[in-house]
């Protein structure tokens, strides 16, 4: 059903765990890719599955493939680089990573892609990854970061054994800089750390903050169209934090609301976010971070329905900078 203009949702989707997409511009089609959670599983076989949608200009949602998997399935990333087919899938299935190739056709069902690549690490279960460019970092339940180099073969490039001590990486962004060859690796677990990391440099992170008695479910950096650049960071409490990249490090304020911050994603200058109850929070950043006026500026679409889920706090008590100059400010939200 319409929620507006411009967004409908859909609730005939059980056990979703994983969803990425891909626009074709060509086509003017927007494909889903989701990844299911089978809740009918044995006990020494799994068969988690890919299903493909697609969502047209004509508001019609159709399902094109469906794929099953012998493994666990427990993050996914399509990269649509590759020109001779609609790009490559990388999906995390615990101690095994597999690199897929997607075919231009889509079948209706069974196999839409054939297994290129493919590697098992032993004691380190990969659950969450980032992936740009040919830099590849998986997260493991243990605090471990794997670095990958993925060209015409997939190589470990190092394995960062105690990034998080001991506690699991539940999100991980690979983003580069405006300097050539910077490229930049942010983290955020279970213990409440966010760590930044300089690829070029892996050895120890040059800057990390700490959420005391926190966990970090998500972390989204913005696009640098911006003046200043910005982490968007999601706790399991509700709290949305935002983290400048400027010389010092500010942390703004946080709002919340219902729920905890589970899923944030940036769509243009959208900022989307999914609670634990399942509501959907929708925000338009209509300025870019003003230091000088001491304030971000959003405009929250479909104010009525949220108005009683969204609280400003104007209280940060449960951080802890390590090694940076730290400063707060408030966080004001436009009427």
């Amino acid at each position: 059903p319409p929620l507006g203009n411009k967004i409908f949702s859909c609730h005939f989707f059980k056990s979703l765990w994983k969803l990425d997409t891909f626009f074709c511009k060509k086509e003017k089609i927007l494909y889903f890719l989701c990844s299911f959670k089978n809740s009918k599983k044995r006990k020494t076989q799994y068969s988690d599955f890919i299903q493909l949608w697609q969502f047209s200009d004509k508001k019609i949602i159709k399902k094109k493939s469906i794929c099953f998997l012998n493994q666990e399935i427990w993050d996914i990333k399509w990269n649509t680089s590759d020109k001779a087919n609609r790009g490559i899938l990388i999906l995390c299935c615990g101690f095994n990573l597999k690199i897929l190739k997607v075919s231009k056709i889509f079948p209706k069902f069974l196999n839409f892609f054939s297994v290129s690549l493919s590697i098992n690490l032993f004691g380190i279960f990969q659950w969450k990854l980032s992936f740009s460019s040919s830099d590849l970092a998986v997260g493991d339940i243990s605090g471990k970061i794997i670095l990958y180099n993925l060209k015409e073969t997939l190589s470990i490039k190092e394995i960062h054994k105690s990034a998080h001590n001991n506690s699991p990486i539940n999100c991980l962004e690979i983003f580069y800089g405006h300097k050539k060859k910077s490229r930049y690796l942010i983290s955020g677990g279970f213990d409440g750390y966010i760590k930044l990391w300089d690829l070029n440099e892996w050895h120890k992170p040059f800057f990390q903050i700490n959420f005391l008695n926190r966990q970090i479910l998500n972390i989204k950096p913005n696009s640098y169209r911006f003046r200043i650049p910005f982490i968007l960071v999601g706790l399991d409490n509700g709290f949305i934090s935002f983290i400048s990249l400027s010389k010092n490090f500010e942390v703004f304020i946080q709002f919340h609301h219902q729920g905890n911050s589970g899923d944030l994603n940036f769509l243009g200058n959208k900022i989307f976010s999914i609670g634990q109850e399942g509501d959907l929070v929708v925000m338009d950043l209509i300025s870019p971070l003003k230091i000088e006026n001491k304030f971000l500026k959003f405009d929250f679409l479909y104010k009525e329905a949220l108005k009683e889920n969204l609280k400003p706090n104007f209280r940060n008590n449960f951080l802890q900078v390590v090694g940076n100059k730290f400063s707060t400010k408030i966080l004001k939200i436009s009427s």
